[in-house]
């Protein structure tokens, strides 16, 4: 037999003894399933959360326009629930709290988070009602929908922008503020 031959025989060989033994490590002969971590979709967890919508204060609420100045605090923290059906996050407001409110969420990216969101809701601290409808903007590029847009901080905080209407009402009193904010986090 040939140098050459022999030499690409014997390589052969190694190459099969080492893939033997690659299977060997590689396969227990018991299925491993991967972690819940790892087989679960990067996003948010769900649970019972606190959905707080505010103006802007201070540096960040420099270019804020409102509408009705007055005494009617511009924030409400509202319990809710936030399960995941079919790659969406339903966010649904607890008990009194609820008053018709819809938030569907969904990833757009590994941090992007975003979804439309219509109703009221009730702050059951304050008795703060929060009004989100779609903006009253004629010039806005997906007139009809009022959205949530931002991005995730870890598996159990999200922030971001409203973009829509928000009227915040207490006692018969009612204020408009642009822009408005949200944060997600768990209670």
């Amino acid at each position: 037999m040939s140098a050459t031959a022999c030499a690409g025989r014997r390589r052969r060989q190694l190459l099969a003894a080492a893939a033997a033994l690659l299977m060997a490590l590689g396969c227990s002969g018991t299925p491993v399933s991967p972690s819940p971590a790892l087989a679960g979709q990067f996003g948010l967890l769900p649970g019972n959360y606190t959905l707080t919508v505010y103006v802007p204060r201070g540096e960040a609420g420099k270019n804020v326009i409102c509408v009705d100045d007055n005494q009617v605090p511009g924030t409400a923290s509202i319990p809710v629930t936030l399960v995941l059906i079919d790659g969406i996050y339903r966010v649904t407001p607890v008990g009194d709290a609820n008053i018709r409110f819809q938030l569907m969420l969904q990833m757009s990216g590994a941090t992007t988070i975003y979804g439309p969101v219509l109703g009221q809701a009730r702050d059951p601290e304050t008795g703060v009602v929060i009004t989100i409808s779609p903006p009253i903007d004629p010039n806005y590029p997906t007139q009809g929908d009022a959205m949530f847009s931002g991005l995730l901080a870890s598996r159990t905080f999200a922030a971001g922008g409203v973009y829509g209407s928000v009227q915040f009402s207490l006692d018969g009193a009612a204020r408009w503020c642009n822009p408005n904010n949200w944060i997600l986090r768990p209670r």
